[in-house]
């Protein structure tokens, strides 16, 4: 059974999330245009009138999860009683993230990147940027609300904040998912809350 015409932004990102999936599942080398037609249900001709080739589609995924991060980091901001609150929200968002798409840090690091698309890695240092700089804010919102001490900068802050889940994500990837990583989160969350707190 043919897959239904749609529009072209509803296909483009019907595309970007079948290739974040085989990112997600597979790896970047696994996610070729061949598999990502396949897994959307059209011809890789098809494939071709949105994405001239891996590099577009790579690029789009990462404009996809910069995206996502953002409303991640508002969500958080929107449900959270304070900073501190909001932070730990979106620790426990990005933890299911993680636990949904365990091989996204294969593409955020990814040789394939790194060597044959450098354009792409100037991207991610862009996006990594982003998300300290808003990361950043929330941690000011916890100074000004006497939360967080202030003789540690914003920025310091932010990336401690960080280092809670980057590692981690990698490790959770390499053991296949084989350890309880929200008992982990809660305990290195408690252990950055009172290194942070004045």
């Amino acid at each position: 059974m043919a897959t239904p015409r749609l529009k072209t932004q509803e296909r483009k990102k019907q595309i970007v999330q079948a290739a974040l999936t085989l990112v997600s599942t597979r790896g970047v080398a696994a996610m070729t245009m061949e598999r990502t037609s396949r897994l959307v249900g059209i011809s890789p001709s098809a494939l071709y009138r949105h994405f001239k080739n891996k590099a577009e589609m790579l690029d789009a995924v990462l404009d996809l999860l910069d995206i996502q991060f953002a409303n991640e980091i508002q969500e958080a901001l929107d449900n959270g009683r304070d900073a501190l609150d909001s932070l730990r929200y979106f620790l426990m968002q990005r933890v299911r993230f993680i636990m949904e798409h365990r091989s996204i840090p294969r593409l955020l690091y990814s040789e394939e990147i790194l060597y044959k698309y450098p354009e792409l890695q100037k991207k991610v240092n862009d996006i990594f940027k982003n998300h300290i700089l808003r990361l950043q804010d929330v941690v000011r919102q916890g100074q000004d609300q006497g939360l967080i001490r202030t003789d540690v900068t914003p920025v310091e802050t932010a990336v401690m904040f960080i280092g809670l889940f980057k590692p981690v994500d990698e490790i959770y990837d390499i053991i296949g998912g084989r350890f309880d990583l929200v008992a982990h989160i809660h305990k290195v969350w408690n252990i950055f809350v009172e290194a942070i707190s004045p």
